[in-house]
């Protein structure tokens, strides 16, 4: 854990060590630069479309290049039409804790850590034209991102901001997913260039949070992947559709609306069946227990209100199973 009275020593780029260990400890505990995957979840997931008409180079660029040519005057607007759609979001779910190195004295290359308060914020676009970008380091190519922090003694808000580049067409189907969906959750797993204590990774659990430092500014941060979990957009109307059938019986729920049609009218035919066959079923028995001399025409329309009854439940169940 890094506490605010935390002091560790820049020994490389690589490696930071304890600047002030106990005396009774052989060699000072190191935190160690390395690719360390985090597990992000985003909550107002929204997407945004930006529209590039022109270019406009400055005058320091413009002299600059002016000075390679041979005298010809260089364009100050060019025409650069292009559409980008971008992916914003806020970080609600980090079980790790980020923090950034302040340096604090450059002499003896002391740094103290800040942990951003205004949390994570997160954008996904489109990778460029050269992507997968291929380097020596990455000789199989990237697609690359970054990882910023703007600690609070440099900036009035301070906030960690990650920016990840897709290939187009994943991209396009994210953006579908998004813009199918009521409430949107967006999870993603990326792999930040950060330093992480060597207990820690000697001893922690896969599922055991960490505390973790970026060593400069902006770092390198690349997606693994990234995943949306997405409801179906509804009209408002099918929203009281949907939960007055679903009150009525779990199982029609699932039906489409011509079969709830048929549901209903079954449902009609039960509510004129019931009253029919209970007044047959009393005339019936009065016919049979009966001492006037109607009794058998009692019986007879005992029986036809039966049959009446059971024949418009059975018209108006579809033939199908009485529900």
């Amino acid at each position: 854990m890094l506490k605010p009275e935390t002091r560790l020593k820049k020994v490389s780029d690589d490696v930071f060590q304890e600047a002030d260990p106990p005396k009774d400890r052989h060699k000072p505990l190191e935190w160690r630069r390395s690719f360390n995957s985090i597990f992000l979840e985003l909550d107002d997931v929204r997407i945004v479309t930006s529209v590039n008409v022109q270019e406009v180079t400055p005058d320091i660029i413009r002299n600059l290049r002016a000075a390679d040519t041979t005298g010809k005057k260089k364009s100050v607007v060019t025409p650069k039409a292009e559409t980008k759609r971008i992916i914003f979001g806020n970080v609600t779910i980090c079980r790790d804790k980020i923090f950034c190195a302040v340096e604090e004295n450059k002499d003896s290359q002391l740094y103290r850590f800040e942990r951003p308060s205004h949390g994570i914020a997160v954008r996904i676009e489109e990778s460029g034209e050269d992507a997968p970008f291929k380097s020596e380091k990455f000789p199989n190519g990237i697609y690359a991102g970054s990882c910023t922090g703007i600690p609070a003694s440099e900036f009035n808000e301070d906030h960690l901001w990650i920016e990840c580049s897709v290939p187009p067409y994943d991209l396009q189907w994210l953006c579908h997913a998004i813009e199918n969906s009521d409430t949107p959750k967006l999870t993603m797993t990326v792999a930040l260039d950060s330093f992480s204590y060597e207990v820690d990774d000697a001893l922690r659990e896969w599922y055991h949070s960490r505390t973790l430092f970026i060593g400069k500014n902006s770092v390198l941060c690349v997606p693994e992947n990234i995943s949306v979990s997405s409801a179906p957009q509804k009209d408002p109307k099918q929203y009281y559709e949907d939960d007055f059938w679903m009150s009525l019986d779990a199982e029609d729920h699932n039906e489409k609306k011509g079969g709830k049609g048929r549901i209903m009218l079954a449902r009609i035919g039960n509510v004129i069946y019931y009253p029919c066959a209970v007044i047959a079923l009393f005339l019936v028995l009065l016919g049979i227990f009966g001492t006037h001399a109607d009794d058998g025409i009692d019986f007879l329309i005992g029986g036809g209100f039966f049959a009446v009854g059971w024949g418009i439940r059975y018209a108006l169940s579809g033939n199908k199973s009485f529900r």
